[in-house]
């Protein structure tokens, strides 16, 4: 009956004790000291030892790879969602800043920064309270300091004869 060489480590300790020992067998039959690694026979004496162990490493790198390779992939997916996050966060403080300047300056390809409709019924709540103060929270969240009018309400902003649907588009 045929030795089995695996990776297993009591099929290892007796394939080593036997090289080691190769004294102490007897020496007319060696071809019958054999044992099998996936299915091929090799000769204990020659070189079972030697291909044992290199399928042995094999199978450890493989184990090792299959085990390591997904948690790699993992933490440069992470890190890859991390950088593209911050650049996306990093590209909207620039845009915000890009239109800060843009108010500041003048420059704003829109007239305004918001619209404001409201009902006739609450003209007077909108036009004396609401609109003066959303007015110098945009300026002051902004940080422009610029005196212009950031928010446009109908009343004051359409142009008389104008369709009210393009007076509404032009203020937005």
């Amino acid at each position: 009956m045929p030795y089995i060489c695996s990776c297993d480590d009591n099929h290892m300790e007796t394939i080593k004790w036997i090289h080691r020992n190769l004294d102490t067998f007897i020496t007319s039959p060696r071809e019958d000291y054999m044992c099998t690694l996936q299915g091929e026979r090799l000769n204990i004496f020659q070189n079972a030892l030697e291909k044992t162990n290199d399928y042995c490493r094999l199978q450890n790198l493989k184990r090792n790879l299959a085990i390591s390779l997904p948690i790699v992939c993992v933490f440069v997916l992470i890190g890859l969602v991390i950088f593209v996050k911050i650049q996306g966060f990093k590209q909207r403080q620039r845009e915000r800043k890009n239109i800060r300047s843009q108010i500041e300056l003048g420059e704003l390809p829109k007239k305004f920064v918001a619209f404001l409709s409201f009902s006739s019924e609450d003209a007077e709540l909108v036009v004396d309270t609401i609109l003066p103060r959303l007015n110098s929270e945009l300026r002051r969240k902004t940080k422009t300091g610029t005196s212009r009018v950031l928010v446009s309400s109908g009343d004051r902003h359409f142009r008389p004869g104008y369709a009210l649907g393009e007076e509404i588009i032009q203020c937005i």
